[in-house]
């Protein structure tokens, strides 16, 4: 029997799908002998159901012709800070994670560490970064039915430090009427948070496509709310593009406040290039069409923007947007933007300088937000290459560690906010001038730092398996990171700083992140390693080496 204690938690949440044909259920009865309840599962997709429980009561699970894919306890008094109960169905049996517990759950060669991820299948891009009531909160696009990619539900998590985080119910579903048609995708699309004293207004993308067709519909919605745990009714506050020449691409408002005005940005596209765009409001809910904030100019970046985000930094305007493009047999690339510049009467941004936003090849979809005076930005890392390991239980993509932003010379510095050192735990390795180094890592969850006299050319390893490996490497002044042996090999950026004379890393399991000269320029790639054990090892062609030192790094859970 499949059979669960309810404690201190009032209600069930369940994503159940059904097995064969188009009837399927999932009930819940209390032990012994009370009424069962019945609710019909997902037909083309996992149904979202919930069931009201006592507390302190045990519960038995009753399926028919239904499979869970996803599953947890709520409704708990101290949520924010104990977050959700997840359950396992393991054949007859239910095995439940707790926050205290959840450690062993995550503790596999395919999972970081210390970076935030989804608690299994499908992440992408962060939503709705916010600071409220003693909280950052995150939202974030998920699929909480497997590891790929679905209609699109938003997950939550909390955090006091942006550090360790508390998972929360699922926030936002998909339209329901996607369940009645297969060949049609879609569902809560990404979106920003604005917080105005004790109310937050969260700005959402719908999305309804075909399958297989390039027609989409997009429009964007608006829910508020007052604790972040209960939301107001959807309302749709931006429905129509302003011009034809504007592509169907209208998606991922970003909302801010400006000159007592309320501006949305939104990523789209224009006669064929990416665009963001710009609109202002009195109301939040009836917006005017002011123009890009920028067009792109250059065909190689993509059709479209995703993702923008629009914020006065050190005084400075910076746009940020995401781009991508398919470029044949390489696969998808995704290139993530940002531009520096003035803005003209508050609207064109008259750019001074563009860059790329991570020179590795798996960061994505940055949104970022202001708290007590630091620009904090998150970013998706996603696997463009279809390189994922589909492990039992395991996560797709995850977040990059939390950013602060500074403009500094024309360029956007980026480094870990600082409660990210609390992690640091045991030094593995600490050296002084040799032209090698080496040492291997328990746990391949670890932290490094070198220091160098002068600019040079070197080479870092920083994972190895049979015939695939990753380095960090400068050669003549240019510096990237680069992968052999794995699908992505061919693909890669290099990084614009001129003159490397400081390394930050951070390895964690299956993910590399790079900070150059004390975040002149990041780098972030993935590559997955089928143990725990990880590896460290430089090489330098001349004396330039000051200090090295290697610290593991403490999981966050």
């Amino acid at each position: 029997m499949l059979c669960f204690s309810a404690d201190q938690y009032t209600c069930l949440e369940i994503f159940a799908k059904t097995k064969e044909g188009d009837k399927g259920s999932v009930g819940v009865r209390k032990s012994p002998d009370g009424t069962l309840f019945t609710q019909p599962a997902g037909k083309c997709h996992a149904a979202w159901l919930k069931f009201s429980l006592e507390k302190g009561q045990r519960y038995e699970v009753v399926l028919e012709n239904a499979a869970p894919v996803y599953c947890y306890l709520s409704g708990n008094e101290n949520i924010l800070e104990e977050g959700v109960r997840f359950l396992e169905f393991q054949d007859q049996d239910i095995v439940s994670y707790s926050k205290e517990n959840l450690n062993r759950f995550f503790d596999t060669p395919y999972r970081e560490q210390y970076h935030f991820q989804a608690y299994k299948n499908w992440m992408n891009d962060p939503n709705g970064l916010c600071w409220f009531q003693g909280y950052y909160h995150m939202f974030y696009q998920m699929n909480p039915a497997s590891q790929g990619w679905d209609n699109m539900h938003w997950g939550h998590a909390v955090s006091r430090d942006l550090i360790h985080w508390t998972y929360l119910p699922v926030a936002l579903a998909p339209q329901p009427e996607l369940d009645d048609y297969p060949e049609f995708l879609g569902g809560a699309f990404s979106g920003s948070a604005l917080v105005e004293g004790d109310q937050v207004s969260l700005f959402i993308t719908r999305h309804f496509s075909p399958t297989h067709e390039r027609t989409k519909m997009e429009y964007q919605t608006r829910v508020t709310s007052g604790d972040l745990l209960h939301f107001s009714p959807e309302e749709t506050v931006l429905r129509v593009k302003p011009s034809y020449e504007i592509s169907q691409d209208f998606r991922d408002p970003k909302v801010f406040v400006e000159n007592g005005l309320y501006q949305m940005v939104v990523g789209s596209g224009i006669s064929g290039g990416a665009a963001m765009l710009l609109f202002h409001s009195r109301d939040q809910k009836n917006w005017v069409y002011d123009g890009p904030v920028v067009q792109e100019a250059d065909p190689n970046i993509g059709g479209c923007f995703e993702c923008p985000d629009l914020f006065y930094l050190d005084g400075k305007t910076v746009a940020v947007g995401c781009a991508w493009k398919l470029v044949l047999p390489d696969g998808r690339r995704q290139t993530e933007w940002y531009y520096i510049g003035e803005r003209k009467d508050g609207g064109e941004l008259c750019v001074e300088s563009k860059r790329i936003y991570d020179f590795g090849t798996n960061f994505y979809a940055i949104q970022s937000f202001e708290h007590e005076n630091r620009r904090i930005a998150i970013g998706w890392i996603c696997d463009n290459y279809e390189e994922h390991v589909f492990a039992e239980n395991g996560a797709y993509g995850s977040m990059g560690l939390p950013r602060e932003l500074h403009v500094k010379g024309g360029r956007l510095y980026q480094k870990p906010v600082e409660e990210v050192y609390s992690l640091l735990g045991e030094t593995v390795l600490e050296e002084n001038g040799k032209r090698e180094i080496s040492c291997t890592v328990p746990g391949n969850s670890y932290w490094a730092k070198l220091s160098l006299s002068r600019p040079g050319d070197f080479s870092i390893l920083l994972g190895e398996e049979e015939d695939r490996s990753i380095h960090l490497v400068c050669r003549n002044g240019v510096t990237e990171l680069k992968t052999k042996g794995v699908r992505s090999e061919a693909i890669g950026f290099t990084s614009d700083v001129e003159k490397v004379t400081e390394i930050e890393i951070f390895v964690d399991r299956r993910l590399v992140e790079v900070y150059l000269n004390d975040g002149e320029g990041a780098g972030t790639k993935l590559f997955y390693h089928h143990s725990k054990e990880g590896q460290f090892a430089a090489r330098f062609d001349e004396d330039i080496l000051e200090n090295a030192q290697v610290r593991l790094v403490n999981s966050a859970w």
